[in-house]
């Protein structure tokens, strides 16, 4: 399978009253949240979402599934996904690296741009051991752009659904109106 990052949420079970449903005490009260650019919320959000059946999923490279973890890899990701899309978006920007260093996930990812700015090599690295299919993968630009439009949408929904009231949170408006950009 081709490289892809995707969210996936489950299918509505017809109660109704799922976005009212908090699963856990929130980890983070009483923290101090003092990083604009990984805010707090998101290591509850993603734990709402890991106990909701939300799945956070990369493929390509493995011949197994990769063993992500929705409450802890997400988080990891959504904290660098403003960045990553900054980096789709700037012809001029060479590379971006995305690490999931969670332990037994351990992986990091390099995205370079190659051939102008519309192919995008994926190189996957990791300290564990795994059997892979390949080393480096190359990916539309455009498909990236596709995937993260997909995603954002996803946690979105997801947002709406689990925790509708992080949804106006001013780092999802800002993600929310980047990505809209490229979805019109």
């Amino acid at each position: 399978m081709a490289f892809e990052i995707r969210l996936l949420i489950p299918e509505k079970t017809g109660s109704g009253n799922s976005s009212r449903i908090i699963p856990m005490e929130n980890v983070t009260d009483g923290f101090i949240d003092d990083d604009p650019d990984r805010p707090l919320f998101l290591t509850y959000a993603c734990q709402v979402f890991d106990a909701c059946g939300v799945h956070f999923e990369v493929d390509g490279f493995f011949d197994e599934p990769l063993p992500l973890s929705t409450e802890y890899d997400l988080v990891f990701f959504l904290e660098v996904l403003p960045g990553f899309v900054r980096f789709l978006d700037d012809p001029l920007a060479p590379g971006y690296v995305i690490d999931l260093c969670e332990q037994g996930t351990e992986i990091r990812y390099e995205f370079t741009k190659i051939e102008g700015d519309e192919i995008i090599e994926v190189a996957y690295s990791s300290g564990i051991d795994r059997n892979l299919k390949n080393r480096t993968e190359n990916v539309l630009r455009r498909e990236l752009i596709n995937q993260m439009v997909l995603f954002v949408k996803n946690y979105q929904k997801a947002l709406a659904e689990y925790l509708s009231e992080e949804a106006n949170h001013s780092w999802n408006q800002a993600l929310f109106a980047f990505i809209q950009r490229w979805d019109e």
